[in-house]
């Protein structure tokens, strides 16, 4: 498909927003979900996890429509928010109003507000899996991790995988093998037809597996929390900041560290190694009575790491204005 680039339309221009300086085609999102169609297909039921998939493959289209010819915010915000609701739905019908689980995600569903909720949940993932999808390998390496996270979990509690544990093993091997063509320098990025769905599938996969006791509330949080906080720290510092969210931007931190200096390699190795460790923590906490230590832990360790990169960043902005400043000044001299 690379090869192909189909249009000039499906090609990613290099902007001022953005991290790259040449044209890539966008179409990685694309073949990622062909390949995962193809194969599970073949093994999953028709359940609720066919169900989020298929809705998955609603959010594909309508992203490959916005990759071709950008769709405003508003209809697609309202789109997301429609699959989001209907998965919502879907769950009530199958659970009822009186389930005999009690899972947090099932509490959640049947209290007052507790629905629009889940529902946030899902719609902010859904997008924050876009925001974070702009740095060659980034969106590959937390999808090969936390899918496959997902799928390790239940291998490791359940004789059959069944269908949920199906998806996510191949979410986790399509994303690998799409990280040959985008790990850095790449050359095809996911585009919004691969981010949005991947957003969408962790979000429902994440809340599917709590209800069905497979592991804790806070597990999937947990897993793709190297995205879930950099992405909603930066919302909150640029509101606060008196932005507008919805603005295009780079300040994100992986953002950020690379315009500081730092490759697309290193950058990505950073959080691959944060990624691997929220998983570890993650499996280890669900099979610990300590559970709730270890994740005070990440609460501290996140805490830190955050005022480190601020300290770092700022530094490293202060450095380069003296540096400007002087050579100006030499200038003027000259």
């Amino acid at each position: 498909m690379r090869r192909t680039r189909v249009t000039q339309k499906l090609l990613d221009l290099p902007t001022v927003r953005g991290l790259h300086a040449e044209p890539l085609p966008r179409i990685g999102g694309i073949a990622l979900f062909a390949s995962v169609l193809l194969l599970a297909g073949m093994w999953i039921e028709r359940d609720l996890v066919a169900s989020i998939a298929g809705l998955s493959v609603v959010l594909l289209i309508v992203s490959v429509f916005d990759d071709v010819k950008p769709l405003s915010a508003v209809l697609r915000l309202l789109v997301h928010t429609g699959a989001a609701l209907l998965m919502v739905l879907l769950w009530v019908n199958a659970f009822g109003l009186q389930p005999t689980r009690t899972s947090t995600a099932l509490r959640w569903l049947m209290a007052p507000g507790g629905a629009l909720m889940i529902v946030f949940a899902i719609v902010w993932m859904t997008n924050l899996y876009n925001f974070m999808d702009g740095a060659d390998g980034l969106a590959g390496g937390m999808s090969a991790v936390g899918f496959g996270t997902f799928a390790t979990a239940l291998a490791l509690q359940v004789t059959e995988v069944g269908s949920l544990g199906m998806l996510a093993a191949t979410l986790s091997g399509a994303s690998l093998g799409f990280l040959l063509f985008n790990f850095s320098p790449a050359k095809v990025f996911m585009g919004d037809a691969g981010a949005i769905p991947l957003g969408f599938l962790a979000a429902a996969l994440g809340i599917h597996g709590n209800m069905f006791g497979y592991w804790p509330w806070w597990f999937a949080a947990l897993v793709f929390s190297p995205f879930i906080v950099d992405a909603s720290v930066t919302l909150l510092r640029r509101t606060l900041q008196g932005h507008k969210p919805w603005i295009a931007h780079r300040d994100h931190y992986y953002q950020r560290l690379i315009l500081a200096g730092w490759s697309h390699r290193k950058t990505a190795a950073v959080y691959y190694v944060l990624m691997l460790a929220c998983a570890v923590s993650a499996l280890s906490a669900t099979r610990s009575p300590n559970a709730d230590a270890i994740l005070l832990t990440w609460v501290l360790i996140y805490g830190l790491l955050l005022l480190l990169l601020e300290w770092r960043l700022r530094k490293n902005k202060t450095n380069k204005s003296k540096i400007t400043t002087v050579r100006e000044h030499e200038d003027r001299i000259n």
